[in-house]
């Protein structure tokens, strides 16, 4: 599916820009501002994001699981950025 391969690609390239920080609640503070600039970075990424909103959340690939890896990595250093990754 589409949707899919530009999720993958959208994390694919958030990790390549987060890859030289060690601290997890950077990396997940880093790739969230960056995905909201994603737009001006990838702009047809952006559209195909866009255009199929519901199917973004659902997904199994792409930004949130990433975003889960980087909560529970600080969770268990004891930088806590939410109760559980399991709210998310």
């Amino acid at each position: 599916m589409a949707i899919d391969a530009a999720l993958e690609s959208a994390g694919d390239y958030l990790d390549s820009l987060t890859v030289d920080l060690g601290d997890p609640v950077e990396k997940f503070t880093q790739s969230f501002r960056l995905s909201g600039r994603l737009f001006r970075l990838e702009p047809q990424l952006s559209l195909v994001l866009l255009n199929s909103e519901a199917a973004a959340f659902s997904a199994a690939g792409g930004l949130a699981p990433r975003s889960r890896r980087d909560i529970e990595s600080a969770s268990a250093q004891g930088r806590s950025l939410a109760t559980s990754a399991a709210a998310f």
